[in-house]
C-alpha cells in the first residue's frame, strides 16, 4: 500500500510572498518525484482550487476544502471582530480557538498530515509543523497584541503535537529550543526549497515585455517583497538617498504585494526626492520574475527578521549577485555569497550597495559562490528530505546507517 500525506497549502495566491514559492515549490519538487510509491494530497481551498494546478503532476494532486455557506452568524461574527481582537489581549489564550480538523485529511487516507505555512489543525495523523518564524516576539510593534496572542498560542500547541517540527535553519531551532522549550529530539533542519525554480526561464521576448511594461531603466537593483514593515524599505530608502546625495545614483525596482504600509512607503518616496530612482512595480507574474532577476544588476534584501529567505536564493539560482541583511538565518543561508549589512544601519546598507553596484569583480565573485551554494536548496533534494521524513513518521523501518534528521540514500 501507497503512502499517502496530506500537504495543508491553504494560501492567498499573491498576497502569501514567500510562503506561497515554498508552497508550489514543495509541490513541484514531490511532483517529480517518479522513483517511490507515495501520493501527495495538497489541501486548496475551493476558492484558490486552481493556484497549484501548474505545478501538480506525477504522484501529487489536488484536495479541495469546499466552502461552507455563510450564516447570518458568520456574518454577525466578522462585523464584531474589530472589537473582539481588541479585548481580547487582556483575556488570555482562553480566547484562541485551536483549529480542528476540516476531516478531508483523514477521509481521503491521509496517513501524515504536513502544516509547510504556520497554519495547522488538530488531527489524528502524525503531522510536521513549520513555524517559520518567531518575528512576533522580537518585533512586537509590527504586530497587533491579538496577532501576537494568537501566533504564540498556535505555535506551542502545534509544535506540541507535531511528531516534527520543522525548520529552515539552526537559527530556527534554536529559537524554537529558547522561546518555545521545544524539544531537540523532535525538530528537523530542512533547508527550503527555491520556490521560483519550478518557473521556465523568461524568453527574450517575456524579459523585453518586462522591460517595456514596467518602464525600467538599463541598469537596477531588485528587491523582491511585500510591502511589510519588517522587509525594511524605509531604511532602503533612506540609503538610496545618502548614495546619491555623495553622487551616486542606483535606480531601485521593488516587486510584491502593496499592502497597507505602502502607503507610508511611498510618502517617504516622495520625502526623499527619490520618485525618480525608485518604482514598485507590485505582485509580478512568474514570467516577469524571472524576466526582473535576468534584468537586474544585482538583488538587495535589506529585512529585519527571516526564517526562509527566499530572495536570497532566488539571486543564486538566478546568477545575480547579491547584498543582504546580516540577521536571523540570512548569514547561515548566505556564507559568503553576499555582501551584507546592519539593517538597522541606512549607511552601512549604503556602502553595501555602492560595492556591488560599482565593482563588477565583486559581482562576479558573488554570483560564483552564490551558485555553488543553491544546490542544497534544489527543489529535488528538498523534496527528497521531506519525503524521507513523511516515511519515518508513518513507520518505515530505518536503515541502521540512517541518520533521522539527515536522510540519505536510497531512504530520500
Amino acid at each position: 500500500m501507497s503512502l499517502r500525506v496530506c500537504i495543508d497549502a491553504r494560501v492567498n495566491p499573491g498576497i502569501s510572498g514567500g510562503l506561497e514559492q515554498w508552497v508550489l515549490g514543495l509541490a513541484s519538487g514531490l511532483s517529480n518525484l517518479s522513483d517511490g510509491d507515495e501520493e501527495y494530497l495538497f489541501l486548496v481551498e475551493e476558492r484558490h482550487a486552481d493556484w497549484l494546478a501548474p505545478y501538480l503532476g506525477g504522484p501529487a494532486r489536488a484536495l479541495v476544502l469546499s466552502a461552507g455557506r455563510r450564516s447570518a452568524r458568520m456574518v454577525a461574527r466578522a462585523c464584531a471582530r474589530p472589537l473582539w481582537h481588541a479585548v481580547t489581549p487582556t483575556l488570555g489564550r482562553r480566547t484562541v480557538p485551536i483549529p480542528r480538523s476540516p476531516g478531508l485529511a483523514e477521509a481521503a487516507g491521509a496517513q501524515v498530515v504536513h502544516f509547510p505555512t504556520q497554519r495547522a489543525f488538530v488531527t489524528d495523523r502524525p503531522s510536521i509543523y513549520q513555524p517559520w518564524d518567531l518575528q512576533y516576539l522580537h518585533l512586537p510593534e509590527f504586530f497587533t497584541p491579538r496577532q501576537r496572542l494568537v501566533r504564540r498560542v498556535w505555535d506551542a500547541e502545534f509544535c506540541a503535537r507535531a511528531a516534527t517540527v520543522a525548520v529552515a535553519s539552526e537559527f530556527g531551532r534554536d529559537e524554537l529550543v529558547r522561546h518555545l522549550e521545544v524539544d531537540p529530539a523532535k525538530i528537523a533542519v530542512i533547508p527550503v526549497g527555491v520556490g521560483a525554480s519550478a518557473y521556465p526561464p523568461a524568453t527574450a521576448t517575456e524579459v523585453e515585455r518586462t522591460r517595456r511594461t514596467f518602464d525600467l531603466p538599463d541598469s537596477f537593483m531588485f528587491y523582491p517583497a511585500q510591502t511589510w514593515p519588517h522587509k525594511n524599505h524605509l531604511r532602503l530608502l533612506e540609503a538610496l538617498a545618502l548614495l546619491r546625495d555623495r553622487g551616486v545614483s542606483v535606480p531601485l525596482v521593488c516587486s510584491g504585494h502593496k499592502n497597507d504600509f505602502y502607503a507610508q512607503i511611498e510618502r517617504r518616496v516622495a520625502e526623499l526626492k527619490l520618485t525618480d530612482l525608485v518604482s514598485f512595480v507590485g505582485f509580478v507574474d512568474p514570467a516577469e520574475l524571472r524576466a526582473l532577476y535576468a534584468l537586474a544588476r544585482a538583488v538587495v534584501f535589506p529585512t529585519l527578521f527571516e526564517g526562509g529567505g527566499m530572495p536570497s536564493l532566488e539571486a543564486f539560482m538566478t546568477g545575480v549577485p547579491l547584498a543582504c541583511s546580516n540577521v536571523t538565518c540570512l548569514p547561515e543561508q548566505v556564507g559568503d555569497a553576499a555582501v551584507t549589512f546592519d539593517p538597522q544601519d541606512a549607511g552601512a546598507i549604503a556602502s553595501a550597495v555602492a560595492a556591488v553596484w560599482t565593482d563588477e569583480e565583486l559581482r562576479r565573485r558573488l554570483v560564483e559562490r552564490g551558485r555553488a551554494r543553491v544546490g542544497a536548496h534544489s527543489l529535488d533534494r528538498v523534496a527528497r528530505l521531506y519525503r524521507a521524513e513523511y516515511r519515518r513518521l508513518a513507520g518505515y523501518r530505518l536503515p541502521r546507517h540512517f541518520d533521522a534528521r539527515t536522510p540519505v540514500g536510497v531512504w530520500a
